[in-house]
């Protein structure tokens, strides 16, 4: 049999499994392992004819399911520390507490009231993932949005971007990359913190058209041109001044240490305030500092961000070979969950149960999420097989991806394909095509990244199989495909953004 009749095979259980998906037939969970399994026994056919069925059945076992299950074990691993970190916000009410200053803060004003909230949920979902919360943080804000008189599908729509932006930000996803791609991840930040600022720019103009009358626009508009002309003027500097663009990064770099050490130091001053005999004697009930629930601990959502920004920064500026103190994602987010322990601790024997809850029901609440993440790394190892690599690699070979602008073209027309799990959403068919492109070398690991990672924001916002976009849209009442009209013209502003951002900034990687 041909490589071409393979690649027409392999592309039919593709096409079958993604229609079982998108017709809610089988769940993404079911069909990612049973398309890998498929694809893989295709694959070993040759196999099982020169050396024997049980030989096939055997490279079926070791390579497609015992391969995948720890294929990306640290995708998994983070997924559960991720996990354990959001049920610590959850536990001790840090979550709510931190949406609730910044409702007081913004006052009656709708702007300011719909940015605020779009920086509290970018915010909250730099660590925070998963369905259970988004319900948590959507059931504080969304309300909130309401009482000011905001349209439901408004609301529900400036939600679905503030999360998908704080997604840019949060290491789960990177560490997704890193496991698939073997990218380092001083590679995948500085474009994930590119693609951030873009998004909100973007986002800026989507809640002054939608929230704000002509009045607003003239008050609100010379705040946005300011934003836009500073990242022009930065744009400039990395590209015409790196000299000065080295000093801010060394600023920058400062500047991350110095909240790094002060959150530190406020930790340790609550816990020694939290047990002196002072503290004691008042009882201090109604202080932060005995508090679980305080805003110290609403700020352990940063620590891992601000670790990791801290540590590529440096890594950058000295090399990665000369770096003495590179921290990894899990250590980041090792070192979020221990600060949250510390600053939510009390001096009743709660504190101790807090943190057994939030590991039992981190590890619980990322139960779907590991197997979906079993499945995908089942499809990568079943696509990377040498009869799939083979039969597509003439096809994405021929792609005009080559250049600047046929990469740009090609994934913003494509773009689409990322909703409803189809062959660019990385947690549906996707899976198995970026293991595919990497397989033949059709672009270089840094080009896929950033093209997934793009048109991965059309998914997180978009996409109407999104469970957390089934339960946006029925807390709105509104239809969900009501949401997808209106954030669509605007994500697809942002992937193409975000995709030429990532031509620029991986231009050397072009062959």
């Amino acid at each position: 049999m041909g490589l071409a009749y393979y690649a027409l095979i392999f592309v039919s259980v593709l096409a079958v499994f993604g229609w079982l998906m998108i017709s809610r037939r089988l769940t993404a969970t079911l069909a990612l392992p049973l398309a890998a399994l498929t694809i893989g026994g295709i694959a070993l056919i040759p196999e099982a004819v020169d050396n024997g069925v049980l030989s096939a059945l055997n490279n079926l076992g070791s390579e497609v399911i015992e391969g995948g299950v720890l294929r990306l074990s640290l995708w998994i691993a983070a997924v559960i520390l991720g996990a354990v970190l959001a049920a610590q916000m959850s536990i001790t009410g840090s979550a709510e507490r931190l949406v609730r200053y910044a409702a007081e803060y913004a006052g009656e004003d709708r702007f300011r009231l719909g940015l605020l909230m779009l920086i509290v949920i970018a915010v909250l979902f730099t660590t925070l993932g998963g369905l259970g919360a988004v319900i948590l943080v959507a059931s504080i804000t969304l309300p909130l949005m309401f009482s000011l008189g905001y349209e439901p599908r408004i609301a529900g729509g400036l939600f679905l971007l503030g999360l998908s932006l704080g997604g840019c930000l949060n290491p789960l996803n990177w560490a997704g990359y890193v496991s698939i791609l073997e990218l380092d991840v001083t590679v995948i930040v500085p474009y994930a913190v590119t693609l951030a600022a873009l998004f909100f720019l973007v986002t800026c103009v989507f809640l002054l058209v939608t929230v704000s009358g002509r009045r607003g626009w003239l008050r609100q508009l010379p705040a946005l041109l300011a934003l836009i002309i500073i990242a022009a003027g930065l744009g400039a500097i990395v590209a015409y001044l790196p000299d000065v663009w080295l000093v801010i990064k060394h600023v920058i770099a400062a500047l991350l240490l110095v909240i790094l050490a002060l959150l530190g130091l406020l930790l340790i001053i609550r816990t020694i305030l939290l047990f002196a005999r002072r503290g004691i004697a008042r009882g201090g009930d109604k202080s932060w500092v005995s508090e679980p629930g305080n805003w110290l601990a609403g700020g352990s959502v940063l620590v891992p961000l601000l670790l990791l920004l801290w540590s590529t920064l440096h890594a950058n500026l000295v090399g990665p070979d000369n770096a003495r103190f590179s921290v990894g994602i899990l250590t980041a987010l090792t070192a979020g969950i221990l600060f949250c322990a510390l600053a939510s601790l009390s001096r009743d024997s709660a504190a101790a149960n807090r943190v057994m809850r939030a590991l039992f029901e981190g590890v619980t609440s990322g139960g779907p999420a590991i197997v979906l993440l079993i499945g995908i790394g089942m499809l990568l190892k079943a696509t990377t097989l040498p009869v799939v690599t083979a039969s597509f690699q003439p096809v994405f070979e021929s792609l005009p991806v080559g250049n600047i602008t046929g990469f740009v073209a090609v994934f913003f027309v494509l773009s689409p394909l990322a909703l409803y799990r189809g062959p660019l959403n990385l947690y549906g068919m996707g899976s198995g095509v970026i293991g595919i492109i990497k397989q033949t070398g059709a672009l270089a690991p840094s080009l896929i990244m950033s093209a997934f990672f793009a048109v991965g924001m059309l998914q997180g916002v978009c996409d109407p199989t999104n469970t957390h976009n089934v339960w946006i849209a029925n807390f709105c009442k509104v239809p969900v495909t009501d949401l997808t009209r209106l954030t669509l013209p605007w994500v697809l502003a942002i992937v193409l953004l975000g995709l030429l951002a990532g031509a620029v900034m991986f231009r050397a990687a072009f062959i």
